[in-house]
């Protein structure tokens, strides 16, 4: 069988940049591909992916576990513009990259309010004991928290100001800026 090939793309849904996979056409690698190499980024570590249509062509778009979701693995072909090709479709002989940190706990998401220091939480959160492979982006400050009526934090909102409110805070990325998560629910892999 043949695998098909894909390339990244991006679109803006309610100001959150998301990206997502189609299916190049008539571009495939013949049948029986066994990849030596490829580059690792976020489409690499297998997740949950909504499978959709463009047309004729297939596209997916990562998400979180639910109805009508796949487990998916992608590899990055070497070259340029970078393809993507399904790992269920290519054997694969590969080292797979170092882990450098878990989750400690099922750790609740925030994603940044555009063009704001506001870290709103979202419905998701990473599994206990979620991988990450990459250094984070980081984000650090004094922020005070916005609590619903139970008393969860809602959002965090970054001060410029030190003060009784405020606490000392330092969120991770390690999807690109898309979701950030409190750096006291990671742990750390020691060599």
């Amino acid at each position: 069988m043949t695998a098909r090939l894909y390339e990244r793309r991006s679109r803006v849904i309610e100001f959150i940049h998301e990206s997502y996979l189609i299916e190049v056409p008539g571009r495939t690698l013949p049948a029986g591909p066994v990849l030596e190499s490829f580059a690792f980024d976020d489409f690499s570590r297998t997740a949950w992916y909504r499978q959709e249509r463009e047309g004729d062509l297939t596209a997916y778009t990562e998400g979180f576990e639910g109805p009508g979701r796949v487990r998916k693995t992608f590899h990055r072909l070497a070259g340029d513009p970078g393809r993507y090709v399904d790992a269920d479709e290519v054997d694969v002989h590969y080292v797979e990259p170092k882990v450098i940190a878990r989750t400690n706990f099922r750790t609740p998401l925030f994603m940044p309010v555009g063009g704001s220091d506001q870290l709103l939480r979202t419905n998701h959160r990473y599994d206990n004991g979620h991988p990450f492979y990459d250094q984070p982006e980081r984000r650090e400050g004094h922020y005070y928290a916005k609590r619903d009526g139970a008393g969860t934090v809602d959002a965090w909102d970054k001060s410029w100001i030190a003060d009784k409110d405020t606490t000392p805070k330092v969120f991770l990325s390690f999807d690109g800026g898309r979701h950030f998560i409190d750096a006291r629910d990671v742990t750390w892999t020691s060599d």
